[in-house]
């Protein structure tokens, strides 16, 4: 039990010694660096050059199909063999050199417009680029829904570049 005699007097003499002196002052840590550390500075640098070069090579992609893309966007407007043709034709010159595609016909153009694409594809297309071909030179070279859809698959699986070297297109 404590009693008041125990207690330090509340108003104790200037000449006692303070018992806070006997701690040191407070300490501060070194300053820490805002920067990071040089390994994330390399993983940011080196994901920007990957992000980069990504949009640049997706950019360069885009460019090459718009073409392929114009010429989709126009094929549901066609009703003719003629049209088609001249579609196929337009589409085949923005990819490979004039002298390699606009002076075939006939059995030549087709020999090409098959070769343009996957060997599989042009089993099943070669009846409909035939029929097409031929009606090109009728009087009656309407087109039915199944050969548009047909030309359509043409044009969205013709691989130009089987022709040229592979980053040339």
């Amino acid at each position: 039990m404590t009693t008041a005699n125990n207690l330090p007097p509340v108003n104790a003499p200037a000449n006692q010694a303070d018992p806070m002196a006997a701690f040191n002052d407070y300490v501060l840590p070194e300053q820490v660096s805002q920067l990071p550390a040089i390994g994330w500075w390399l993983i940011g640098v080196l994901a920007l050059i990957i992000i980069g070069l990504a949009s640049v090579y997706s950019y360069r992609y885009w460019q090459k199909q718009k073409p392929r893309r114009q010429a989709l966007s126009q094929i549901t407007s066609i009703k003719t063999a003629i049209e088609v043709n001249t579609l196929f034709k337009q589409a085949s010159l923005s990819y490979l050199p004039r002298n390699q595609v606009a002076q075939l016909n006939g059995e030549k153009w087709l020999a090409f417009q098959l070769s343009v694409i996957p060997s599989s594809l042009a089993d099943k297309l070669r009846p409909s680029l035939t029929l097409i071909n031929e009606k090109t030179y009728q009087a009656n070279n309407q087109l039915d829904s199944q050969l548009i859809k047909d030309a359509e698959t043409w044009l969205k699986k013709a691989q130009f570049n089987r022709l040229l070297g592979a980053n040339d297109v």
